[in-house]
């Protein structure tokens, strides 16, 4: 035999090894691709669709509803702001609003995990500040006769805002109701 017929005699035993290796490699791989889908991992949404409703509005209070729409199942935070404090302050710049909510659920998830009532900033997330599917709260301090907008984002659980700010949905607190009473003091 040849020096090179000895030296492809010894490396075709090594080739199938290696081939059946990528083989094995290449199906696990298309197995991982099926559970997330194909390509590189997606992208964080960049702009969700809410579709949200406001009833049982008081001077003080109003009920909000909140639904992600076209499909999304992730985490989202959703909030209502006096909508000149939203025009004045965030509208131009609404990274500044997505620093604020990171640094607030920061500051919350400091709080609770030295407190001991949860034990990290994920738990926090998923057990008090994110919501999914449908998600209903009752706002009880708002201010009589005055506007207000309910802005909403995707989120993950470390507390970062994933997809663009909007604002969803405005409304007007009703006025206080006068009783009509009298009274005459002398």
């Amino acid at each position: 035999m040849k020096y090179t017929d000895k030296l492809r005699a010894m490396c075709r035993p090594a080739a199938a090894v290696i081939a059946a290796s990528l083989l094995f490699a290449a199906c696990d791989n298309d197995e991982e691709t099926e559970k997330r889908g194909p390509g590189p991992d997606p992208e964080p949404e960049t702009e969700l669709s809410f579709a949200c409703d406001v009833t049982d509005i008081t001077a003080s209070s109003a009920r909000v509803i909140v639904s992600p729409t076209d499909g999304y199942t992730g985490y989202y935070y959703f909030d209502v702001m006096e909508k000149t404090e939203f025009e004045t302050q965030y509208a131009d710049n609404l990274q500044v609003l997505a620093d604020r909510f990171e640094a607030m659920v920061q500051e919350t998830a400091d709080r609770y995990i030295e407190a001991g009532q949860v034990s990290s900033i994920e738990e926090l997330m998923e057990s008090a500040i994110a919501s999914q599917g449908i998600a209903d709260y009752e706002y009880q301090t708002l201010n009589p006769l005055t506007d207000y907008c309910v802005w909403a984002c995707g989120v993950d659980l470390q507390g970062k805002v994933t997809s663009d700010i909007s604002v969803i949905k405005e409304f007007t607190t009703l006025d206080v109701e006068h009783s009509g009473m009298t009274f005459d003091i002398a």
